[in-house]
């Protein structure tokens, strides 16, 4: 399986981030997670109409009861604060303990015996997002798996389009301002790829946003599979990469900074889809299921991301 190679390519440091999100992210810190939400968001409730009610009569009184909603605030950042706690825990391992740990959650995530082989574990992990796909696999897995990361990428950009179209005015220029210090950070080599992929003129991030509005998600999936890919791939990493910063998805005290801004910020999409599981308030069996299918969707993801990167410009 390509995506194993691409995972087997990767730093150590691009291993220790990629196993502390997969192992963090389970059905219970998941489901803990929309609870606490929940009942936050039942206590801000509550306290925003007492506000109200007693401002009618006091606006000293209003100001108190505000004063105690903020003091009785707690963080509802279970599954972030969880993935803060297995990198530290995984920190002291070395690379190859790293892949072996990976490697025993890859087959928990494809439901096979942790013991099986490299290859029985990989092509578990196919089946698994081809299934959540309906991708049928009666073909050759190499072409199971291809099929699979290019519904992974039109997905992911579909994400990204969503979102944008989404902002506001004020909301597209925090955005724009993001992403112009992002492309700013990448090298000159690499922003020749990216304006180039994207045929534009000039690169910058107006220019960057008005082709992501004006380009479908199957045609930028496309271009990333061509090619173009370096380019194109840096392109939707920019903006992923943008949107997280923008949005507050990543995992604080720089457990992803030692990792490449193209695989860091890919790791950053599954929050989207926790906050997806909290709001339809899944069982702990099928939250774990759904868990299982994105995650096995990342693996590919990230995998042969960083496979196709081997033959298209140098890894750190």
């Amino acid at each position: 399986m390509l995506f194993m190679v691409g995972l087997d390519s990767l730093s150590r440091d691009e291993k220790l981030a990629l196993l502390a999100q997969v192992n963090a992210i389970n059905s219970r810190n998941v489901l803990y997670e929309g609870a606490q939400e929940g009942l936050k968001k039942g206590k801000d409730f509550v306290f925003k109409a007492s506000a109200f009610l007693m401002g009618r009569f006091s606006s000293r009184w209003a100001d108190r009861i505000k004063g105690v909603n903020e003091q009785l605030d707690w963080d509802v950042n279970t599954v972030q604060r969880a993935i803060e706690r297995e990198y530290r825990r995984l920190n002291d391992l070395d690379e190859p303990d790293l892949m072996r740990h990976l490697l025993v959650r890859m087959a928990q995530i494809g439901g096979v015996d942790p013991t099986a082989s490299k290859a029985a574990i990989s092509e578990a992990v196919v089946r698994r997002a081809a299934g959540a796909w309906k991708i049928p696999v009666s073909e050759e897995m190499e072409a199971v798996e291809a099929a699979v990361y290019t519904r992974c990428l039109e997905e992911r950009i579909a994400q990204v389009k969503e979102q944008v179209n989404q902002m506001t005015d004020s909301q597209l220029k925090e955005l724009e301002a993001v992403m112009q210090e992002q492309i700013q950070s990448l090298s000159q080599a690499e922003q020749e790829a990216v304006r180039a992929a994207m045929g534009l003129e000039e690169l910058s991030a107006e220019h960057m946003l008005r082709f992501l509005k004006q380009t479908s998600s199957i045609a930028l999936a496309q271009m990333i599979l061509s090619g173009f890919g370096f380019g194109a791939y840096l392109f939707l990493t920019t903006l992923i990469k943008s949107l997280s910063l923008l949005l507050g998805l990543t995992v604080s005290f720089g457990v992803y900074t030692a990792a490449t801004s193209a695989l860091a910020f890919l790791l950053s999409s599954p929050f989207l889809l926790i906050a997806g599981l909290i709001s339809f308030g899944l069982t702990y069996q099928k939250a774990g299921n759904a868990l299982n299918d994105e995650l096995a969707k990342l693996l590919i993801l990230v995998g042969r991301s960083a496979f196709l990167q081997l033959g298209s410009a140098p890894r750190p």
